[in-house]
Order: structure tokens, then C-alpha cells, then sequence
């Protein structure tokens, strides 16, 4: 907060004030009390009138709830005040302003949680419905203890406080913490200013509530210590009601605003992102699913017009062409078909704990055939003991992906190594090729959506740019990650981390 020379001369006033009125005390306590309760009887009195006054411009309408409740206070504190040992206004022996302190300390410590609590939204308030119902209130707790007595005592002369009134103290005090605890959830939603002054005038509420749980006279120095926090507290209850409400009481608009154009902008990047997915299918889908299904197109229309023609070794081959092709269409078509029921939160995620050795070996085995035709030996190195935790068909994809890649992109006669080892709370799968690597412009791109990287194979193979989008979605929906090392020309390891079992 920015302290001025005005914040400085207000705090050397309150120090230069507290010995003057601690001498008031010593001199005649009465004098002090007055003088004590006036002061917050006049600021509850204030914050009522800014409050309604600026009902239709205020940043948060429930500040004219806050006022209403503090007129009620105002008015109980100086009924309070008037039936005080020794003001003779009122029956001496019956101690009438304990009993009104609690009523009073009750209707404020509950005004000020439902402040909080109902501080951001948006509910239409009936001032009048809340003022007369305080009235009522005020009127009850008033009528209760001066001309029913229906009220439990709270001080007995000679014997100090009731159990009641210290209970009741102590629930005044916790309502109060309650009301710290929700006030500072809200924090994002209220001018600074506001929060500070508020949470002061909370804890310094309390402290003179636990003081008055400890006197046992109503002219003791405890009692003298409980209004001083008081005062403090009602001071600060100014400062963040009356004085922001007149220097900015646009500011909670501004404060809300904010927030909502900070929303605004986090929703614009998820349309951003959506948008940017929508682009990326139809590219997949006017690129990558065009080139298969002309491909098949074209076999067939050969083979259909030319079949009885051709000699055996030549319907093998076209046959074999035909079955790759579709195989390969089959794969796009289901890594489409995962990703898309993947965008759309479609896909049911079944953690497990399982041995990732037998997946490795099934996805081997589907690749075996073009590792067999380019001559690429695949080593798997993993235990059978290593165990990871996750969904078992969303891990079969990922390796899935990663193998056929690490196919795709090494030379006639390369290496491929699968390994595995224990990092923390993960296992790593580790699949490493002596392949052609990947370029430096390319790294940070390989999993993004927005990206469009379309690299061909050693064999000139096709690709979908979806597989390794696909993989990073799966690993962080299984709480894991994918890594990737690489060097131009001298081939890449793919990292894949599973929380390890």
C-alpha cells in the first residue's frame, strides 16, 4: 500500500491519542467509555449514511448491506453506552450494557460474515426488505434485554462475567475467524486497500473480544485495553468502507472488470487452441487421409480393369500393395478417431498396473515385416519385472507410435534399442534409433497442434503428423510425459515416463 504524509499524520494522531485517553481511564473510566463508544457509534452512524448514499454507484452493492448492519450497531452501542455502571440512566443493579455489548458484538460479527461470503455476486438486494428487517432486529435485541429481561445475564457484581457471556465471546471470535478465512478466499476479487483494512479490522475485533473474556471489573484496565482494540478496529473498518467508498468507489467495478477481462483473454487463447485443432483435422483430413484413399483408389481401379491380365507374380504384388495400403488407412483412421474422441474428453481413462514387456513385444511384432524389408534390427531390452501404471490401451498407442516412427526414420541395416530404467516416481521407457534424427527447427514443434511438420520416411513413407500429438495427450492424461533427444543425422531417443508401479 502507498504510505503519504496524510496515512503518517493519522498514525502519529492515534499514538499522541492513546495515552490521552488511557489518562481519560484513570481520571473518571466513564468519560473514557463515552468517549470510546461515541466514536464508534459516529462511524457506524457514517458508514450507514456513504453507504446508502452511494448505493447506486457502488462497486458492490452488499457494501449497503454493511452500512444497514452498522446503524443497527451504532444504535444498540449507544443504548450500551447510556446503560453503563454509574450512568445512572438505567437500573445500577442490573448490568443491561453487558448484555447489549453481546447483542450488538453478535448482529455485527454475523453482518460481517454475510458480507463476505455473498461480497462477489450478483443477487438482486431489497434495501428496504434489509433495513427494516435490521430495524426489527435492532428493536428485538433492544426490547429483550431493557423491557423483557429475557436475555441471559452476563455480569454478576462481585463475581465478574457469566459463562454465558464468556461463550458468547468466544463465538464472536470465531465467526470473526471465519470471516478472515472467506475474506481471503475472495482476495482476487476486492481492491487491495479494502482486503488490508478489513483483515486489520477483524483481528484487532478479536483481540478485544478475547480481552473481554478476562476482565472481571467493568472499570479495570483489561476493560480499558478491550475498547482501545475497539476503537482500532472501527478505525479501520473506516478506512475501508468510507474512505475508499468516497476516493474510488469505482475501484471494485474496476477490480471486477479486470477479472472478467482476464477471463476473456484465458478464453480467447482455448478458442485460440480450438481453432487451431479444427485447422490441423481438416488438414489431416484434405492431406493425409486423401493421399491413402486416392492411393487405394488408383490399385483398385488397376486392378479391377486389368486383373485377368496379369500374371501371377504381378496380382501378388498388387494384392500385397493393396493390403499395405489399407492397413495403412486403417491406422490413420484410427489414430483420427482416437484423437478426436480424445479432444472431446470422449475416451475413459482405466489406470492399471501392468508389465509394459508384453506391449513392447506385440508392437515389435506389428512393425517386424517393414523392419524385415529394411533390414533394421530391433533389440528389446526391457524385464519383465518393470512395471508402470497407467491405461493399458492408451500405452499400446503411444509405443505403438513411437516404434513405427523410429522404423520410419532409420536407414537399411539400422538399430533400434528399447531399454528401460527408474527415475524417481517413473519408469522410462527409453526407445533409441541410429536413425536420420530429427532437424533442429523441428524439435520444438513436435508435439504442438499448430504445427505442421509432414516428413517423409528412409523409404520414402508417409505420415500423418498425428502421432506424436496423440502420444503427449495420452502421456499427461496418465500423469507421465515424452521426451525426445535428438541429432541431425545421427538419430533420436524418445523418452516415454509412466508413473512407475
Amino acid at each position: 500500500m502507498k504510505f503519504s504524509k496524510i496515512n503518517l499524520i493519522g498514525y502519529i494522531l492515534i499514538l499522541v491519542m492513546l495515552p490521552l485517553l488511557y489518562y481519560t481511564s484513570r481520571i473518571n473510566f466513564l468519560l473514557f467509555h463515552s468517549i470510546s463508544e461515541m466514536f464508534g457509534i459516529i462511524v457506524s452512524c457514517c458508514i450507514f449514511i456513504i453507504a446508502w448514499v452511494t448505493r447506486k454507484k457502488s462497486g458492490n452493492k452488499y457494501f449497503v448491506l454493511l452500512g444497514i448492519a452498522y446503524l443497527s450497531v451504532g444504535i444498540i452501542d449507544f443504548f450500551h453506552t447510556l446503560s453503563y455502571s454509574g450512568m445512572n440512566l438505567f437500573d445500577s443493579r442490573i448490568f443491561y450494557a453487558n448484555q447489549l455489548w453481546i447483542g450488538a458484538r453478535f448482529l455485527e460479527s454475523g453482518s460481517l460474515l454475510l458480507f463476505v461470503i455473498f461480497f462477489n455476486r450478483k443477487l438482486r438486494l431489497h434495501y428496504a426488505v434489509i433495513f427494516y428487517s435490521y430495524m426489527l432486529v435492532t428493536c428485538a435485541v433492544l426490547l429483550s434485554v431493557l423491557y423483557f429481561r429475557i436475555l441471559p445475564v452476563c455480569f454478576v457484581a462481585g463475581q465478574g462475567q457469566t459463562e454465558f457471556k464468556i461463550i458468547s465471546e468466544y463465538i464472536i471470535v470465531a465467526v470473526l475467524v471465519l470471516c478472515i478465512i472467506v475474506l481471503s478466499g475472495k482476495k482476487s476479487y476486492i481492491e487491495p486497500k479494502i482486503f488490508y483494512f478489513m483483515t486489520a479490522s477483524f483481528i484487532f475485533t478479536i483481540v478485544s473480544e478475547f480481552s473481554f473474556t478476562l476482565y472481571s471489573d467493568n472499570f479495570g484496565i483489561i476493560n480499558f485495553f478491550g475498547h482501545i482494540f475497539k476503537i482500532i478496529s472501527f478505525y479501520f473498518i473506516y478506512k475501508s468502507v468510507i474512505e475508499m467508498s468516497l476516493e474510488a468507489p469505482f475501484s471494485l467495478v474496476f477490480s471486477e472488470l479486470n477479472r472478467r477481462i482476464q477471463e476473456i483473454s484465458e478464453l480467447n487463447m482455448d478458442l485460440e487452441i480450438s481453432n487451431k485443432t479444427k485447422n490441423k483435422f481438416f488438414a489431416i483430413i484434405s492431406h493425409d487421409l486423401k493421399n491413402p484413399v486416392n492411393g487405394l483408389n488408383g490399385l483398385l481401379n488397376v486392378v479391377s480393369r486389368d486383373w485377368e491380365r496379369f500374371p501371377e507374380n504381378e496380382k501378388k504384388f498388387y494384392v500385397d500393395q493393396l493390403f499395405l495400403s489399407s492397413e495403412k488407412l486403417l491406422n490413420l483412421l484410427n489414430n483420427l478417431l482416437l484423437w478426436s474422441r480424445n479432444q472431446m474428453d470422449k475416451l475413459e481413462i482405466k489406470m492399471e498396473l501392468f508389465s509394459i514387456n508384453q506391449i513392447i513385444i506385440n508392437n515389435i511384432s506389428l512393425v517386424s515385416q517393414d523392419a524385415v524389408n529394411k533390414k533394421i534390427e530391433i533389440k528389446n531390452e526391457i524385464n519383465e519385472d518393470i512395471t508402470v501404471k497407467a491405461d493399458r490401451n492408451m500405452t499400446d498407442v503411444v509405443i505403438r507410435n513411437i516404434i513405427t516412427n523410429a522404423v520410419k526414420f532409420t536407414d537399411t541395416n539400422g538399430l533400434i534399442t528399447i531399454s528401460a530404467k527408474h527415475e524417481k516416481n517413473f519408469a522410462v521407457i527409453d526407445i533409441a534409433d541410429n536413425g536420420i534424427g530429427i532437424p533442429l527447427q523441428y524439435m520444438n514443434k513436435l508435439f504442438g497442434i499448430d504445427s505442421s511438420i509432414h516428413r517423409k520416411g528412409t523409404d520414402e513413407e508417409e505420415g500423418t503428423g498425428l502421432g506424436l500429438i496423440l502420444c503427449k495427450d495420452f502421456m499427461e492424461k496418465n500423469e507421465g510425459d515424452i521426451r525426445v533427444v535428438s541429432e541431425e543425422g545421427k538419430g533420436s531417443v524418445f523418452s516415454i515416463m509412466f508413473p512407475a508401479g
